[in-house]
C-alpha cells in the first residue's frame, strides 16, 4: 500500500486523533481561527448507536482561548463528527442537552460558559458549497445598525452560539488557506483503493508543522491492527 494515513472521517481514527491534546489544539485553532493554549476533554462523551454502528461521534472540550490582547478565556466546543447524513434533529438535542448541563456554568461567574459548535460532516447540507461555513452571531439595533458598544455581552454569550460546519464532500483538490490544509487529511478524494479506512498521503502537500503532528498521529493509527 503507497503511503497512507487512517481515515479520520471514521470514529475509531477520529476518536484517537482528538485523544491528543496537540492535535486538538492545533485543529481547534484552525477551526476558530483563535489561539488555543489548552484544552481539556469536558465529562461528557458519547456515540448514539444506529444499526450496531456508530453514526454520530461527540465529545466536548473546555478550550481555554488567548485573543490577540493577551487576555484569556473559556468557552465550550461541542465537536460532533458523522460520516453519515444525519437527522438535524439528534444535532439538536445534544445541543439542548449542553444548554441543560449544570455542570457548564461558570465558577467565577455564575453563568454558562459560552459555547461554540462545530459539525464535521460526511455529507453536504442544503445548497451550501463551501466546505467550511461559519454562522456567527451579530449585534444589531432596530435599523440593522451593529451595536459596538458593551459588545460582547456576557448576557447574549451565555443564550447564544456560533456554529461552524464542516462539509467534506466539499474540500478542494487545492487547499487556499492553513484551515483546508488541516482538514485535507479528511478530504475523500484521496481514499485508499484498497480500503476506505485508508487515505494516500503521498505527493500531497502537508509540510507545515501543524500538518505533520497530525499525519503522524492518524499514521500511527494506520500501523495499529486494533485501531
Amino acid at each position: 500500500m503507497a503511503q497512507c494515513i487512517a481515515n479520520p472521517i471514521y470514529d475509531a481514527a477520529f476518536k484517537f486523533l482528538m485523544e491528543d491534546d496537540r492535535c486538538v489544539k492545533i485543529l481547534l485553532s484552525a477551526l476558530l481561527k483563535k489561539d488555543v493554549v489548552a484544552v481539556k476533554v469536558r465529562p461528557h462523551e458519547y456515540a448514539e448507536k444506529e444499526e450496531k454502528r456508530i453514526s454520530i461521534y461527540r465529545v466536548d472540550f473546555g478550550a481555554t482561548i488567548r485573543e490577540a490582547d493577551g487576555t484569556e478565556h473559556l468557552v465550550l466546543v461541542e465537536l460532533q463528527k458523522t460520516w453519515r447524513p444525519t437527522e438535524i434533529l439528534r444535532f439538536r438535542k445534544y445541543l439542548g442537552l449542553q444548554y441543560e448541563d449544570k455542570r457548564n456554568v461558570s465558577d467565577e461567574t455564575g453563568l454558562p460558559i459560552p459555547i461554540v459548535s462545530i459539525y464535521i460532516l460526511g455529507h453536504t447540507v442544503g445548497d451550501l458549497k463551501e466546505p467550511v461555513v461559519y454562522v456567527k452571531r451579530q449585534y444589531l439595533d432596530y435599523d440593522s445598525n451593529e451595536i459596538r458598544e458593551g459588545v460582547p455581552c456576557r448576557f447574549v454569550e451565555s443564550l447564544t452560539h456560533d456554529s461552524i460546519i464542516v462539509q467534506i464532500p466539499y474540500l478542494k483538490d487545492t487547499v487556499r488557506n492553513h484551515l483546508e490544509r488541516i482538514l485535507d487529511v479528511f478530504n475523500q478524494k484521496y481514499v485508499s483503493d484498497e480500503s476506505d479506512r485508508f487515505v494516500y498521503i503521498e505527493g500531497r502537500d502537508f509540510s507545515d508543522n501543524d500538518s505533520q503532528t497530525i499525519i503522524s498521529r492518524l499514521a500511527f493509527a494506520a500501523a495499529d491492527p486494533e485501531i
